[in-house]
């Protein structure tokens, strides 16, 4: 695990990962202060950016992206009333009664601390339920993914009996 994470290392500063990294995060913040669009259309709009590059830069990227665009829907949800994306809707409830208070600059240091620790606390995990969860998740194949993909899928109404 330890040698995942140096080689990991090893590709931010080498490869120009950091590069893409803070372009992405800069974009990320970017799609997350627009109300309405969020991660899904981020990607999709900026996959043609990704053509040609480096399939470890083009990760951490994507990862840039991913990983700003909450922390940028929080400023619109704090200073405007109007969450970026779905998942700062909650931050409307504590952030904007602040802003009208005077305290924007708080909620908004606020937002971003839980963006970042929430961030490192998930990564964190991440990292520790990974080693027990690989033989797990390297079992499943293309039968298996049938299996789970028809099993919920193709649920029929029992029909009653008769008296």
């Amino acid at each position: 695990m330890l040698e995942a994470l140096a080689i990991s290392f090893d590709n931010l500063l080498l490869a120009g990962g950091f590069v893409y990294l803070t372009l992405g995060t800069l974009i990320g913040l970017l799609f997350g202060v627009i109300p309405g669009l969020g991660g899904p259309t981020a990607l999709a709009l900026l996959i043609p950016l990704t053509f040609g590059v480096d399939t470890t830069a083009a990760m951490f990227f994507a990862g840039g992206i991913m990983g700003a665009i909450p922390a940028g829907g929080s400023v619109t949800a704090i200073l405007l009333n109007t969450p970026g994306t779905a998942p700062n809707a909650a931050t409307v409830y504590d952030g904007y009664p602040m802003t009208k208070n005077g305290k924007a600059g708080m909620a908004l240091g606020a937002a971003a601390a839980a963006s970042a620790i929430g961030g490192l606390f998930g990564i964190s995990i991440l990292f520790l339920i990974l080693p027990v969860a690989r033989n797990v998740i390297l079992s499943f194949a293309p039968p298996e993914f049938l299996c789970s993909a028809c099993s919920g899928s193709a649920r029929l109404p029992r029909r009653r009996k008769e008296n």
